[in-house]
């Protein structure tokens, strides 16, 4: 159960669910609407997925620089 709790913590896994859930909805015709607000609603999501991974390697690099050479 703790592994549900911890992916649920954290923000890229809930923020590609939610892209998930977008593209599915999406792809079943559910809103009527066009490819360029597909874009809109998506890529944004995705951005944010990236950045979230982008700030965890800063923090990996930071750790390992306070640990020093091995």
């Amino acid at each position: 159960m703790n592994v549900f709790r911890d992916l649920f913590n954290s923000k890229k896994f809930v923020g590609a669910l939610l892209t998930m859930a977008s593209a599915v909805a999406i792809r079943l015709g559910i809103p009527e609407i066009q490819l360029e607000e597909i874009i809109a609603i998506i890529s944004p999501m995705l951005a944010y997925i990236g950045a979230q991974g982008f700030a965890d390697r800063g923090k990996s690099v930071a750790i390992l620089n306070q640990q020093g050479p091995s």
